[in-house]
């Protein structure tokens, strides 16, 4: 007769958690509505250009920003000036390519190739208020100079406008 109280015990027991469950996602705060902007540009001599941009669900890890020249640093300004968000990227006109030597196999050589035409996506979190996405190439600050360690030069300002406060 033991096994089959243990039986109903853990029967009850099943049910109980089930319904706890169920209540807890019945009454559970809706999901948040974070979203995400990507941003598809195209970078043509200097250029840029938005190609497309979507809207996701999601959230964006803020990254500890890193500023080393050769990189992008670009930033998301309001319609009042303030910034929203910022971030730096590698320069996706120039790449490195690393193959094998075929005069020393097993070692490896690399090229560094600078692209005229480079397109990138930018992960940016959405906000109603963004207005303009600015980019900036960080190049190294003069010798003399203690900080800033790179120089911000401007490569492009792009218009954010979303019909219905959405790209």
């Amino acid at each position: 007769m033991k096994p089959h109280k243990t039986l109903l015990r853990f029967a009850l027991l099943i049910t109980v958690v089930a319904m706890a469950r169920s209540a807890s996602t019945a009454n559970a705060q809706p999901q948040s509505d974070a979203q995400i902007v990507f941003l598809h540009l195209r970078m043509k001599n200097d250029s840029l250009t938005l190609v497309k941009s979507a809207l996701r669900p999601g959230r964006v890890k803020q990254r500890r920003l890193v500023e080393k020249p050769g990189g992008i640093y670009y930033e998301v300004i309001s319609s009042s000036g303030k910034s929203l968000w910022q971030g730096a990227t590698g320069d996706p006109s120039q790449q490195r390519f690393e193959y094998e030597d075929p005069d020393h196999p097993g070692q490896l050589k690399s090229v560094h190739v600078e692209l005229n035409v480079a397109e990138f996506t930018l992960r940016i979190p959405f906000k109603p208020e963004m207005r303009r996405l600015e980019l900036y190439r960080m190049a190294p600050a003069a010798p003399d100079q203690s900080r800033p360690k790179v120089v911000r030069q401007l490569i492009g300002s792009i218009p954010l406008v979303w019909p219905g406060g959405e790209p």
